[in-house]
Parts: structure tokens; sequence; C-alpha cells
């Protein structure tokens, strides 16, 4: 009777590992899908917003639902209003007025590099 319950126990015990490296492993292919599913719908906004004449260059949020948004059509920047249900346009803006950041002063949105930018955030605060 003793040695049912050492058997019973240890095979019990194995089950619980193998279910959780299963388990392990079918959630590290869902992040993987996960990951090419996203990568590739990027891309393909990409290409189907390659070469259009509307393009939102900014957006400015006002409240919780409003926003204000740099819009260019064609050759002309126009500033729009974008409400819960409303869109309405503000006013031209020449383009003598605006800024636009050239290459070398874009803002790096490469997922890696945000993350080491803020682990070295992290250490630095521990460190002082």
């Amino acid at each position: 009777m003793g040695s049912e319950l050492i058997v019973w126990a240890t095979s019990s015990s194995t089950n619980s590992y193998v279910e959780f490296i299963t388990i392990c492993i079918i959630f590290i292919g869902v992040l993987a899908l996960t990951l090419y599913v996203t990568k590739w719908i990027a891309k393909y906004q990409r290409v189907q917003n390659a070469g259009k004449n509307m393009e939102i260059l900014e957006a400015c949020r006002i409240d919780v639902s409003k926003y204000m948004q740099l819009v260019r059509v064609g050759d002309k920047y126009f500033v729009i209003a974008v409400c819960k249900d409303t869109v309405t346009m503000l006013t031209e803006v020449p383009v003598e007025q605006l800024k636009f950041h050239g290459p070398e002063e874009s803002t790096d949105t490469n997922f890696g590099s945000l993350l080491e930018k803020a682990k070295q955030k992290v250490f630095k605060d521990k460190q002082e």
C-alpha cells in the first residue's frame, strides 16, 4: 500500500512537469505567431499606404476623444479637429511654417533600441 502511494505521487509530479512544459511551449508558439502576424500586417499596411496623396503627419490629443491633426493632402497641409462624431477643418498651413524632421533628427522607433534605453535608465536610477 505504501509503494502504490509513492508511485502515484511520482507520476503526478511528472505529469505536472510535462503539463507545465507543454503550456510553456504553446505560449511561446502563440507569441511567435503573434509577432509574425503583426509584422506581416504592418508590412501590408505600409504597401497599401505607399504612394497615396493623403497622410496624417502629426496628431495632438486635446481631450479624451478630441484630437488636432496635421494632414497632407497632395501638396497642401491642413489642420483638422477630429472629435467623436465630427471632423472639422481648422486652417490651411503654408509649407514655410512647418518644421520637418530630417533623417538625422528622426526618432528611433525600433523596439530593441527603446528597450535598451529603458534598461539603461533603470540601471542608472538603481546606481544613484
